[in-house]
């Protein structure tokens, strides 16, 4: 917990907006840190095994931005905050632990992840693109009738 409660401390997660909304960014950025260990692997074993969790990184993402999405049917002037928040402010929970920045620094320069390659894959763009293609999709759907 006090890894959490310092992250949550100088990330704010002001509740449980902020936390659907930074689990969303999270989950991708996981499977883009995954896709990125796949590709500089050199092992056809490791890299099947990397993109298998990639996938299943992809379908919590999936989860976490449907969810988003919902909320923000519901209520956009708190999750549209929220989203700036989240988007503006994002990090990944690992670099509070002890020694990270040193390991993190190795990860970036290999090319694994760093917000410079997370900004530059474009999965903070892609998120919102996904979020508001998923928003569309439910109305559709309601719209129709359908489930």
């Amino acid at each position: 917990m006090e890894h959490s409660s310092r992250r949550e401390a100088r990330h704010r997660l002001e509740g449980p907006l902020d936390s659907l909304i930074y689990a969303t960014l999270q989950e991708l950025a996981t499977r883009v840190a995954h896709c990125n260990t796949a590709a500089i692997a050199g092992d056809p074993v490791v890299e099947r095994l990397l993109a298998q969790i990639a996938a299943d990184e992809n379908l919590h993402y999936a989860f976490y931005r449907d969810v988003v999405a919902a909320a923000l049917d519901l209520a956009p002037s708190a999750v549209l905050p929220a989203i700036r928040r989240q988007v503006l402010g994002f990090a990944m929970p690992a670099l509070e632990l002890r020694n990270l920045r040193e390991r993190a620094a190795s990860i970036a320069a290999a090319g694994i992840y760093s917000l410079q390659i997370h900004h530059r894959a474009g999965p903070l763009p892609a998120a919102a693109r996904s979020l508001a293609a998923s928003r569309a999709a439910r109305a559709r759907r309601g719209r129709h009738g359908r489930p």
